[in-house]
């Protein structure tokens, strides 16, 4: 229901004459300065008035207070309320006497507005008539006194007799705290009802009355169950081990009791139970349960142990970061410096990149044979003898054959066992090196595999021993075709010895070799590309070309525009560059090729 124009006026005036009672309370004396040249200033009320700065002046104020303070506090001048106030009451009416002579007030005009009467002889307002106030009696008169003024407030906003029980009215306000949660999801769920109507109490009830007018018409006792004049201080809640503690020690002191006097201790424990109702009715949390406190220490532990826990999986996972970080970077360093020195020893930076690769490689798993020092028993002992007795097959001489009637021009070969050499043919490059020879990993030299071999065996004969032991055992482990040998894993290489270079007495050897992940030396790449433009065309035999070093031969030949024919079972990676492509065996082809054009050729 809108307010009407004459209820808007009639409560505005009815505020505007609360204001100025509430005016005429104050003295003026607080907000109006004085006549004459003792014009004294209020520094609390007027901010805006210029100060007084004479040093007199302040002396005076400052000795004033001081002997009104020390009137104050003396024992001898102690007076009661009625005292003080019929005192205030003789000095104002000695004031008003005495204004009553001074001309008129200068600030008529200013105070006229303020709906202050000020009278035309005298510079003061006009002030309520003050009465002493009377002596206080006895608590009942008090208490009297207080049931009195709360029924005049009552009869003041028209309550009703009859009194209402706390249950029904927290009954009917959680009923209207659920009818305004009702329309509210009813408005969400529309969406034709604006949310500021909502939350501002406009929605209607079933009644059809809104929020303010609800609140019109309550006719509900209100009950304050506590009156306070500042903050309530909680109480430092204890432990719930502290809390175990004491309710174990009162049951315990309780049943000692009861033994003594049963009567006292069961009024101790119906107090207990009193206490406990009334601390919940206020709200608050009990906690006198042995099963639940115990609980909850259980639960505290567990969580301090996790916190722990957690907190050490932390500082090791922040530790092996560190360690990693550190590692990384001495990595980092050693990797530089073996590229500058690999870079003076005039590798380009592509062998450099591809040899630093290798090494990761390798680092984290070395493969049997001379890429790990103590594996090296896998070639040098018990695959290299058996390899060094390998013969040529019907390949190997004929490519020779085709060789010595001018068919070929030159091998360029992928293996390491030197089998086209003993075949026959003459022009051979061994692209990824040869097992025939080892080199000093240090100064350089070089030294034939059958040399290196007997010193070996000559330092390590047990080892040589072990070996034969195995071969007559038919227990001989799986070669591979460079020589590689895979050995069990529970061998221990401490009794091992191993060579060092007859000439500067302190490097280890190693095959003269391309290992995977190694790179071809730049004398053997140049001459490659020079067999290659020598030629007039390219035969690739039994290889897929998965090495670059070998498919680049192919890219160059066919940048030449020479003609290339693979002849190998599968696929390969030159496929797409071959002019021609047999998907046979080298040993079906080759052969009898090789015969025929022997038995041709005069």
């Amino acid at each position: 229901m809108e307010p009407s124009i004459e209820n808007l006026t009639a409560s505005l005036q009815k505020h505007a004459q609360i204001f100025d009672e509430l005016l005429s309370l104050i003295p003026p004396k607080f907000y109006l300065p004085e006549d004459g040249d003792k014009k004294t200033v209020n520094k609390r009320f007027m901010k805006n008035t210029k100060k007084d700065t004479a040093d007199k002046q302040k002396d005076a104020e400052r000795k004033t207070r001081a002997a009104a303070k020390a009137e104050r506090l003396d024992p001898d001048n102690f007076k009661t309320v009625q005292d003080l106030q019929s005192k205030k009451l003789e000095q104002e009416n000695a004031k008003k006497t005495k204004s009553k002579t001074n001309g008129k007030n200068a600030d008529h005009a200013r105070m006229s507005k303020m709906d202050i009467d000020l009278d035309d002889s005298s510079s003061k307002v006009q002030e309520p008539e003050m009465t002493p106030m009377v002596g206080a009696g006895s608590i009942s008169e008090l208490k009297e006194k207080l049931q009195e003024r709360i029924q005049n407030l009552r009869q003041k906003r028209k309550a009703p007799e009859d009194d209402v029980s706390r249950e029904a009215l927290l009954e009917k306000r959680m009923k209207r705290r659920n009818s305004t949660k009702e329309a509210k999801a009813k408005a969400k769920k529309a969406g034709s009802v604006a949310r500021e109507q909502v939350l501002g109490g406009k929605t209607p009830d079933e009644n059809g009355m809104t929020g303010d007018a609800r609140v019109a018409e309550t006719k509900d006792n209100i009950y304050f169950g506590r009156l306070t004049t500042g903050m309530i201080k909680k109480k430092k809640g204890m432990g719930a081990k502290q809390q175990l503690a004491m309710v174990e020690g009162k049951r315990k002191e309780l049943a000692e009791l009861r033994k003594e006097d049963a009567g006292k201790a069961d009024e101790l424990e119906e107090k207990g139970r009193w206490n406990k109702a009334m601390n919940l009715a206020r709200g608050e949390k009990v906690k006198d349960d042995p099963k639940m406190l115990r609980k909850t220490i259980r639960r505290g532990e567990q969580q301090k142990s996790k916190s722990s826990r957690e907190w050490t999986e932390r500082k090791t996972q922040v530790a092996t970061k560190i360690k990693e970080r550190i590692d990384k970077r001495d990595t980092n360093i050693k990797e530089r410096a073996d590229a500058k020195k690999m870079k003076k020893q005039g590798k380009s930076k592509n062998a450099i990149q591809r040899a630093l690769k290798a090494g990761k490689k390798g680092a984290s798993k070395a493969r049997p044979g001379f890429e790990g020092k103590g594996a090296v028993l896998g070639t040098v002992v018990f695959g290299i003898r058996p390899a060094f007795k390998a013969e040529p097959n019907p390949i190997h001489r004929a490519f020779a054959s085709l060789e010595s009637h001018n068919y070929l021009s030159g091998l360029i070969t992928q293996n390491v066992d030197g089998l086209h050499l003993q075949a026959g043919s003459c022009n051979v490059l061994e692209l990824h090196g040869t097992l025939k020879q080892v080199k000093c990993l240090s100064c350089g030299v070089k030294e034939s595999r059958d040399g290196f071999q007997q010193r070996l065996e000559e330092l390590n004969p047990e080892w040589v021993e072990f070996g034969q032991e195995m071969a007559q055992s038919g227990e001989e482990p799986k070669r591979r075709p460079d020589g590689d040998v895979d050995l069990p894993s529970n061998l221990q290489y401490g009794s091992f010895v191993y060579p060092k270079c007859h000439h500067c007495l302190t490097g280890d050897y190693m095959p003269t070799v391309v290992f995977f992940g190694g790179s071809v030396p730049d004398k053997v790449r140049e001459q490659s590309y020079r067999m290659v433009d020598d030629a007039s065309a390219m035969l690739v035999c039994g290889t897929s070309l998965s090495t670059f070093s070998a498919y680049r031969l192919v890219k160059r030949a066919r940048e030449q525009g020479k003609e290339v024919a693979i002849l190998n079972f599968g696929q390969t990676r030159g496929d797409g560059d071959a002019t021609m492509k047999l998907e046979t065996t080298a040993e079906d082809v080759l052969p009898p090729v090789a015969a025929q054009l022997a038995a041709e050729t005069p």
